[in-house]
């Protein structure tokens, strides 16, 4: 009788097998479909590949003589991961990978290929990175991916309500006292009004509460402590919570709603936002501006953090040399390393490409100081708790912990310690 281990992983191929049936094979350049003659492979989320992109990918191709071929994904980050974790066990081969930093320790199971030879066999300095770019992709002493563009958060606000309501202009340097924490309530409430007279409030300071993930950051503290144990019950990361919550239980400066329609008709004032958000917001019909995020820390503690996408290479790649060719490309050439970057409208990680690349917006979208709201990348933290291989699930339970918080049902404190036991037994958890 066969284990039940080995049943299972026979199981595991089937549908792996099965799942190409449901993948969306896209044509290759000079190839039809997923071909054992392709050069090159590229696993990918529809969502990351544009019509754009494809072009650029077929330059890249036409230059150098070679097929490619695409197996494209829907659905979400940890479907995609999902899939390429059901492709590697069916052996499926893929040569190129788009990941996000969520995959870093899956990768570390054998399914992506650690990159460091590359990088030390071509003299490819990683100091020519945005830092926290290359951390992101860190992983017990290896290098999974070479990210292509970064992008951090910073607080984006209705220009007309604040001259409106004699507040000054969110300041954009990063080391500035001027907007702390008790300014960001004070701004907040000053802009929480009933705009008819109607006696319903009708304009908010926020839409929803500003994501979780950030909070410490924001406080000098963190989710992991100096060893990067993950701990919720520093009395930075409790302090955070807290104020997250009071934005709306105490002070009543959130949406109750938290209604995208409400901030595209020019009901909210402000609004965390990335780079890729101006795209949304220059289409709205008010003047917006992009400071820095508010200071709930000591003076020079104002951070913020760091999301980052990039390009792995298949353990069971067939062509990794040229799998490695694709991805220096696509990070580095002052050509095609723009592409993705200009599709994603976030920042090269890549520093020879990025003035370049905030000129080319700076001149798009002059509203904003690009520099000044890009600072915010190298004063970002990497959410380690992402990190995890149960990532999925100490989200879902962080999710439901600080949802009940915001919503006043529970103290910050009391719940987080709560919770604490089940988040690190799977933080601990291989």
């Amino acid at each position: 009788m066969q284990s039940v281990g080995k049943m299972a992983r026979k199981l595991v191929v089937l549908t792996a097998v099965m799942l190409l049936g449901l993948l969306a094979i896209s044509p290759g350049i000079g190839a039809q479909g997923q071909s054992e003659t392709a050069d090159l492979t590229i696993l990918i989320r529809g969502s990351n590949l544009s019509d754009a992109l494809r072009q650029e990918i077929a330059k890249f191709a036409d230059e150098r003589g070679i097929t490619v071929d695409y197996v494209v994904t829907a659905g979400s980050w940890p479907d995609y991961f999902e899939q390429m974790l059901l492709m590697h066990l069916g052996g499926i081969p893929f040569d190129v990978a788009f990941v996000d930093q969520t995959y870093v320790p899956n990768a570390a199971r054998g399914i992506l290929s650690d990159l460091t030879p590359y990088v030390e066999r071509d003299g490819l300095s990683l100091e020519e990175f945005v830092p926290l770019g290359i951390d992101s992709f860190h992983w017990r002493g290896a290098l999974y991916a070479l990210p292509t563009y970064v992008s951090n958060l910073a607080m984006g606000y209705n220009r007309d309500m604040f001259a409106s309501a004699g507040i000054p202009e969110i300041p954009t340097d990063w080391d500035s006292s001027e907007f702390s924490w008790d300014a960001f309530v004070e701004y907040g409430k000053k802009l929480t009004v009933d705009r008819n007279g109607d006696g319903t409030i009708d304009q908010y300071a926020l839409r929803r509460t500003p994501p979780w993930r950030i909070a410490p950051f924001l406080f000098d503290g963190d989710w992991v402590d100096a060893d990067g144990q993950l701990s919720l019950r520093s009395p930075e990361l409790v302090r955070s919570i807290e104020a997250f919550a009071e934005l709306s239980v105490e002070h009543g400066i959130v949406h109750p709603g938290g209604s995208s329609s409400a901030l595209a008709a020019g009901q909210i004032a402000m609004e965390p936002v990335g780079q890729y958000t101006i795209r949304t917001w220059d289409g709205y019909a008010w003047n917006y501006g992009v400071g820095a995020m508010p200071e709930g820390g000591g003076p020079g503690t104002r951070s913020t953090i760091l999301y980052a996408d990039g390009f792995a290479i298949g353990s069971q790649s067939r062509n990794p040399q040229l799998a490695w060719e694709f991805i220096k490309t696509f990070v580095t050439d002052p050509e095609h390393g723009m592409a993705y970057p200009r599709h994603s409208g976030s920042v090269p990680a890549y520093m020879p490409l990025h003035l370049d690349y905030l000129a080319e917006v700076g001149a798009e979208f002059p509203s904003v100081d690009w520099l000044r709201f890009s600072e915010g990348l190298f004063r970002g933290r990497v959410f380690q708790v992402r990190f995890s291989p149960n990532f999925g699930e100490i989200e879902t339970i962080l999710n439901e912990v600080t949802n009940a918080i915001f919503a006043g049902e529970k103290p910050a404190q009391s719940a987080l310690a709560e919770a604490e036991p089940q988040v690190l037994e799977l933080w601990n958890r291989d």
